[in-house]
């Protein structure tokens, strides 16, 4: 007698998908605007990337303390996302199989293909591990040490 077996390209329960705002106090609920959200891994990496489609109809964020409103300008315009924010992401497969990120794992690295309409905006996010998350932040540091004050601030620096 053969086993029946569970489809393995069944959809998946998205049970949470928060970002944080690395400005504010706001935390973006965006779980039910997530149309597609993949995870890749390799034994040859030390860290591990995602990307999710986000559609976003009018959101309105929360502050985090008095969960106040706090725009209802868009989830990017509004958190803002612009990369590093810490974020909490719990998906379950067809077969019960938990992806589980708690605070503190996984990281925004880039917004991007972000298509605004007078309805709705769809971008894609994508996410980095902690390990990778920080290797990315000291070059960004870096870079921003070297480009703030203009030009001629960082000629002086170099002319001692």
């Amino acid at each position: 007698m053969t086993k029946k077996l569970k489809p393995t390209t069944a959809p998946g329960n998205i049970k949470k998908f928060s970002i944080q705002s690395n400005v504010g106090e706001g935390i973006a609920d965006v779980r039910g605007g997530v149309a597609e959200f993949s995870y890749y891994e390799s034994v040859l990496s030390n860290n591990y990337t995602a990307n999710a489609v986000i559609m976003d109809t009018g959101f309105v964020g929360e502050n985090d303390k008095d969960k106040r409103p706090i725009s209802d300008a868009g989830v990017i315009d509004s958190l803002p996302i612009r990369g590093g924010e810490l974020c909490q992401i719990s998906v379950e497969d067809a077969q019960g199989n938990v992806l589980d990120f708690k605070a503190g794992q996984i990281f925004v690295n880039r917004v991007r293909n972000s298509s605004p309409d007078s309805q709705k905006e769809v971008f894609q996010v994508d996410f980095v591990s902690k390990e990778k998350s920080k290797k990315a932040l000291k070059r960004k540091e870096k870079k921003e040490s070297f480009t703030q004050g203009g030009f001629g601030d960082c000629i002086k620096k170099r002319m001692g």
